[in-house]
Parts: C-alpha cells; structure tokens; sequence
C-alpha cells in the first residue's frame, strides 16, 4: 500500500516559502506604513473655483477636478510600484509626515487670487496634513526642498499617467 508522499511535496514547500517572506503582502509598499498621498489643489479665488484632487496608493492614482460639485474630469489608472515608492522616498527623505504648513514668511511679496493647496500622506492609520496657503502657492522655489520636489513628481506623474 503507498501512502501517496508524491502528493505532500507542496506542502512543505509552501510553508518554507512563507516563513521565509516569499508569500503574503511581503515586500509591498505598505512596509514603509506610507498607504496613501493626497494632494488638492483649492484653485483660483473666483466664484466657482476649479478643485482638483490627485490621490496615489501603491495600485493606483485617481485624478478629479470639480467645480461647482459637478465633475469636469475624472479618471484613473494602475499606478507602477517604482512610482509609488518615489512618493514614499521624498516623504520619508525629507521627514514630511511630521514638517508643518507652508505659509508666507515676511520678506515674500504674497500671491493674490488662489485658495491654497493640501498634501495629506496616510501613514500607519493616521492622516497628516501639510497646507500650502494661497499666499505663497506662486512661489514653490520658497517652499521647503521636500514639499517643493514631492508636488514637482505629483505634476511629473499626472503628466505620465493622464
């Protein structure tokens, strides 16, 4: 009588594979506890401004301007694991998730007609919110290096996805 061994090679081999990280969500942008980066732009100061939000995650970026509550374009599209951790470099690089708003310093002329900007970077279950005020969103070469490459990549990345 055989006992049919030929049929439990898998098993061992699976369990091999993982305990040694081979399997699961190992290796997955979310080890770096960086889930999701949000950026909104407020627009114009006008009376029906135009918002655009841009949300990246390790699958995907989602792309939408309203105005008005109403859509004006809406798309999205599989975002490449590279791209994603490009985001996450910048953020972790430049200690984002713990820098504070971007606001006018005093020898700034400020910008006139633009509601601000908003970054929020999810991280380990909790949103941290870096605004960008709309006196100063004409003037990037201000802006902290960090903040300035990360919204730089956001515009590279719609660019390339769109």
């Amino acid at each position: 009588m055989k006992c049919g061994l030929q049929y439990l090679w898998p098993v061992p081999l699976l369990m091999l594979l993982t305990i040694c990280g081979c399997g699961g969500e190992s290796g997955s942008s979310s080890d770096s506890g960086i889930s999701e980066v949000t950026f909104v732009d407020n627009g114009a100061v006008t009376l029906n401004p135009t918002i655009t939000t841009v949300t990246f995650s390790a699958n995907s970026v989602a792309y939408s301007e309203t105005q008005s509550g109403n859509v004006i374009e809406q798309w999205s599209r599989v975002v490449s694991l590279s791209d994603f951790s490009s985001i996450q470099e910048i953020i972790r690089g430049y200690n984002l998730s713990a820098s504070g708003d971007v606001t006018l310093v005093n020898a700034q002329s400020p910008c006139i007609g633009h509601h601000g900007a908003s970054i929020t970077i999810k991280e380990a279950g909790n949103a941290h919110t870096i605004k960008i005020s709309g006196l100063v969103i004409c003037q990037s070469d201000s802006w902290p290096e960090g903040v300035r490459k990360l919204m730089d990549l956001k515009s590279d990345l719609v660019a390339k996805y769109q």
